[in-house]
This record gives structure tokens, sequence and C-alpha cells, in this order.
């Protein structure tokens, strides 16, 4: 019997399959199994009485085969069993389950938890795979060459995406290869409406038996950006192929991706960002006195920015660098879309290169610490520098006396040039 709807009374028996033990025709029928009530194709002994079989020996055998143009499940819509009872107490007898014939794909999703990326990693580069399917040829060889993806989730599908696509797992590992992995078919900018559909249009060919999985590539950085908790899930819901009718279509989506709600530590000094891991080139630091930089610290994610070090702002001296402080501490909590700063201070001693290391510990799961280099080139402090205004004197008509600082070669120069005065004064006196 079958658990396939009336639909299935297409079922043929093969006529080489006759006699089928005692019976010789086959009929449409409903009966009561041990797992409730089946309808499908049975036997019957035309026009004599019904009959059963008993085997006689161990190993002992009856066969048959028969089609129906209707699209089952692998295994899992029809089964034939004994329903009309059994003899001396004999248990009911659970015989081979249905199987395809003929050329088609058996479409499944693979199983797997949610991809969770924070709000400042769902765009950017190639990608990130969000989801895959597997596709599997039976009997004979087949090329697939549209497949339809439905969106769902309570993220926004239509503003949220800046691109979608499909990728073949050329190298079988699971994983999106950006260069390693072909486009199967269009790039799309988005879908076009929340929950809506897009169809891929392509050529993929199935050797019998072969599968195949396809990636669902995606950035998420759209127009209107997904906030944190949004999740963005995927079904296919229809393929074309070369041959018969192709079942395994999921009815349930695909985990996915989710937005989770973390914290994004961003450092900024002035307008310019300075990324994790980078060197901040610094110009006009003059040698031999101090200098200072300020940083802002801002929270660009969507859970508060727990800054846990002590102190909060860690730093450490490189080479050329004789004194080094941070003044005007950062705050140690900042709630998503605020900022803090703290100043840097340091004195290079002597003209050449020099460099700081700077670290922040904090809650943020991407960058933690959070590290860069403070790093440039000291020179001499211009002309003028004590207060003189470069260019000017200090408004008397002599010239003054050395100071203490001031090297012996041009005190002796002062001295001889008010000897030499003197003569000259001495001489007009004579005249």
């Amino acid at each position: 019997m079958s658990t396939a709807p009336a639909t299935f009374a297409t079922w043929q028996t093969d006529t080489s399959a006759y006699p089928v033990g005692p019976w010789n025709a086959t009929y449409w029928t409903s009966s009561s199994g041990p797992s409730g009530s089946f309808s499908g194709p049975g036997f019957v002994n035309s026009p004599g009485p019904q009959l059963y079989w008993i085997p006689s020996t161990v190993g002992e055998f009856i066969q048959w085969s028969g089609t129906a143009d209707v699209l089952i499940e692998n295994g899992s819509q029809m089964i034939w069993l004994t329903s009309q009872g059994t003899l001396n107490g004999a248990s009911y007898v659970w015989l081979e389950p249905t199987r395809r014939v003929g050329d088609w794909l058996d479409c499944a999703p693979v199983a797997a938890s949610p991809v969770v990326v924070g709000p400042s990693f769902t765009g950017g580069g190639a990608g990130f795979s969000m989801g895959s399917f597997q596709f599997t040829s039976h009997d004979s060889a087949s090329s697939l060459t549209s497949i339809t993806l439905a969106a769902s989730g309570s993220g926004d599908d239509a503003t949220a995406f800046s691109e979608i696509g499909l990728f073949v797992d050329a190298n079988a590992n699971g994983s999106f290869d950006p260069g390693i992995d072909p486009r199967f078919g269009q790039v799309y900018s988005a879908y076009p409406s929340d929950n809506g559909s897009q169809t891929f249009n392509d050529a993929l060919n199935f050797t019998p038996g072969q599968t195949q999985t396809l990636l669902i590539v995606a950035k998420l950085n759209g127009p209107a950006p997904a906030p944190g908790g949004r999740t963005f899930h995927t079904t296919v819901t229809a393929i074309n192929a070369s041959g018969g009718p192709h079942s395994g279509l999921p009815t349930a989506a695909i985990n996915g991706v989710q937005i989770a709600d973390w914290p994004f530590m961003a450092i900024l000094r002035g307008a310019t960002a300075i990324p994790s891991g980078s060197v901040d080139t610094v110009a006009g630091v003059n040698a031999g006195s101090p200098n200072s930089l300020t940083y802002a610290i801002t929270n660009t994610g969507t859970a508060p920015l727990v800054l846990t070090g002590t102190p909060v702002v860690v730093v450490a001296a490189g080479v050329n660098i004789s004194t080094l402080n941070v003044t005007s501490g950062p705050a140690n909590v900042l709630a998503p879309s605020s900022s803090t700063s703290f100043t840097l201070e340091f004195t290079v001693p002597g003209q050449g290169a020099f460099d700081i290391t700077i670290s922040i510990a904090g809650n943020d799961p991407t960058q933690n610490p959070y590290t860069w280099s403070v790093a440039g080139t000291a020179t001499s402090a211009p002309t003028g520098s004590t207060g003189d205004t470069p260019g000017g004197n200090d408004g008397g008509g002599c010239a003054g006396f050395p100071s203490p600082s001031t090297s012996p070669q041009s005190a002796l120069l002062v001295v001889f040039a008010l000897i030499a005065l003197l003569k000259r004064r001495a001489g007009h006196r004579k005249a």
C-alpha cells in the first residue's frame, strides 16, 4: 500500500512482473495498517478469490515493479506492506520502499548554525557565506539551469543587502573562497521586497551520482543596514534542470545570518580613522620640547563598549622618547554611538625617528586589544621658538652681553669689539 494521495492511482505494475505470487492484477484500494490508513495499488487474483502468499523456505521471495508519473520523495512517500491482515498471528511485513527513477536532481539545505556577524562586519570585500544547499544527481547526467531563492527573517531584505549571489563550492570545503569558487548566475543588489525572491540563471552540469554545493554569498551593508538582532534566512523554492521533475526542495529556511548586538571600537585623530594594527604617522614634532596628540574613542556598535584595561590606555615608549604620559583619560563605558577622548603627551629628546605604541583593551570581540603605533621624525625647533618673532629684533640699539649659555668664542668676539670701540673713542679725544 502507499501513503501517497489518491492521485497516485496512475501506478502501473509492470506486466512482466505477473504473476506476483498468486496475484495477476493490480487495483486501487484503501485499507488500514499498523500505522494508520493507507491508499494505493494492491494485488488481486482476478476473477478468483483473494489469496495470500506464504513462503515455503527461508529466503524465498516474490518480486514486482511498476511506475507512476507522480513526484515523490525518495523512499519517504510510498512503502509496500501487508495490509490485509495476518495469518496465524504473523506480523505485518514492511517491504522495500519506492525509489525514484529517471533524470532528476535532489536539493537539500546543508545543516548549520546561523552565521553571527557584528554590525561592522556585514559587508565589504567579497562578502560572506550565509548558508548553502547541496544538489545531487541520480540515474543520469543533468544540468541545473536556474535556482529561485526566497528571503525570510526579521531583517528588511529590500534595504539591508548591497549584494546577493550564488557560488559553486568548487573545492568542496564548505566555505566561500573568492577567486576559486565560480559564480552561478546573476549578482543582485537586493531582493525586490522584504521576504521577496530572486531567480539565478546559469548552467551547472552533473554527472550521474554527483553532489555539488552552492553557497549563498551576501553583503549586508545596503542603504539601510540592519541593526543588531535582525536575522536573514533563505529558502530554495524552485529549480529548473534538464530531464524530468526534481525533488527534495526544502520547505524550511536555512538558518542564514544573524546580526549580533556587538560593541565596535573606532579610534580617530581629528577626522582621520586609525585602524587597529596601523601606524599613525605624525608630522611637525619638535625635538626637545613637549608635544601632544588627542585621540577620540567611538563605539560604532550596537551594544555598550566597556574599556577594561588598567590603566585604560596603555602606552609604551619606543626609540627616541624621553617622557610619555596620558592626560585627560577616557571614560570606561561608552554607549552605542558615543565617544570619549584622551591626550597623549610626549617629548622627543633629539632629532630623528621616534615611535610609541598605544593599546586599549575592551569587550569588542573582534579588536581586543585595539593597538596602534605613533611614529614620525622630530626636527629642531624653528628660529624664534623661545618667543622672539622670526626675523625681528628685541627693540634695543646695542648688542647685549652674552648669556651664560653663550659659547666662549662668542664672548671673546664681543670683548674684542668693545676694545676696538674704546680705541676709536680715545683717538677722537686726542684729535
